[in-house]
């Protein structure tokens, strides 16, 4: 499994650190970060598969949205009929830039048949590579974290309770609206499609 942050990305950041006194310190919270950040996604960059078979269907168009797998690993797809019949293996498509198998020629050419089941062979899974933006979103937490250690930010309600039932509490988030955002859309792009 890929590390998220480590304690090299943070010291880039956290120039005023000269010594290794804080790296355990720091590794603790790389840690941390990387779970919660999974925990948000769902999922982890852990790697592909090798050669085995998912279930993609179709849409009535000429693009077959399989899987997340590693780009050109698609070796064969195997149409399987819902009522029984014979399994047939496509021939003719081509793998785009985005992953999406095509029938070349026009919209009115071949077309994945819709709801229909076909079975895809490839190398599955996200790859081991981190986003670069979800790498910046966890370097600033631990970066936070570490600047706010001794200033007791780690509390979840910041603000005082009222007598007679007056509230001025506010909640301190994990993350910003930013990196949320962030996490948001990565989750997005993939969950969907994350193997189970």
């Amino acid at each position: 499994m890929a590390d998220l942050v480590t304690v090299d990305d943070v010291r880039d950041v956290l120039d005023q650190i000269t010594t290794s006194e804080h790296d355990v310190l720091l590794a603790t919270f790389c840690a941390e970060v990387q779970g919660m950040v999974e925990l948000y996604l769902g999922f982890t960059f852990s790697g592909y598969t090798s050669a085995t078979t998912a279930v993609a269907y179709g849409r009535g168009t000429p693009w077959l949205v399989p899987p997340p797998h590693q780009a050109g690993s698609i070796t064969s797809v195997t149409y399987e009929p819902a009522y029984g019949g014979t399994a047939t293996n496509i021939v003719g498509w081509v793998e785009q830039p985005d992953g999406s198998l095509y029938f070349p020629g026009s919209w009115y050419g071949r077309l994945w048949y819709s709801g229909q089941r076909y079975v895809v062979t490839g190398n599955f899974g996200i790859g081991t590579t981190w986003p670069v933006e979800v790498k910046q979103v966890a370097t600033e937490i631990v970066v936070n974290k570490f600047k706010e250690r001794e200033k007791g930010m780690f509390s979840d309600v910041i603000g005082v309770e009222g007598a007679g039932g007056d509230t001025a509490i506010g909640y301190k988030g994990t993350f910003t609206k930013y990196q949320k955002m962030v996490l948001d859309r990565t989750k997005f792009k993939y969950r969907p499609l994350v193997i189970a």
